[in-house]
């Protein structure tokens, strides 16, 4: 087993996920990953990486110091709950509102939004049934998916921003984007 510290909730959550898609679901084995997964929850609906102390309040998200809550490891925490038929002890949804970008997507730490977790926040959100397209997520004229085609190229892939680098086609924020855009949560 791999330290936790740095992924420990987004890979858990990614795990119970395939797990479903391979047919494993709420079995009394998954129990105990399951319920570490939901004490890692922090009380305003999001997920850290890793919290040492569950005890212990959470920072608020910080993009410039990388700490506290993140939208991915939330998004990823929160589809794989609800791949296993279990609910989050708080609700996410306020979690990603307040993380919410002025252009209607999402960076890693609540900073400038960028397509991956964009993406990984509308599947989250598609998980659990929650519309993206609803006035909950609009900001403006702005919403979600609108955020997230600012990063398609001509070609059709999507590119992560790179300050002083050309835009340039990403392989991972394209394989995020395309479920994304089409409504479909992990698994798949």
């Amino acid at each position: 087993m791999q330290d936790p510290t740095y992924d420990g909730a987004y890979r858990q959550g990614l795990a119970l996920a395939a797990l479903s898609a391979a047919g494993v679901r709420a079995t009394s084995g998954l129990a105990p990953a399951i319920a570490w997964l939901k004490r890692q929850q922090c009380a305003n609906g999001g997920w850290e990486s890793y919290r040492t102390s569950t005890t212990t309040a959470c920072l608020a998200s910080d993009p410039a110091t990388y700490t506290g809550p993140d939208t991915n490891s939330t998004a990823l925490a929160v589809e794989g709950l609800v791949a296993q038929r279990a609910k989050p002890r708080h609700n996410p949804v306020v979690f990603f509102k307040l993380l919410q970008s002025g252009d209607g997507g999402w960076g890693y730490y609540g900073g400038s939004s960028d397509p991956d977790s964009t993406a990984l926040v509308i599947q989250a959100l598609v998980s659990l049934r929650d519309s993206v397209s609803s006035t909950t997520f609009r900001k403006g004229t702005k919403d979600p998916a609108s955020a997230l085609l600012a990063f398609r190229l001509a070609s059709g892939a999507f590119f992560y921003p790179t300050p002083g680098s050309p835009n340039t086609a990403s392989g991972l924020a394209t394989e995020q984007a395309i479920p994304a855009l089409m409504s479909k949560a992990f698994p798949f």
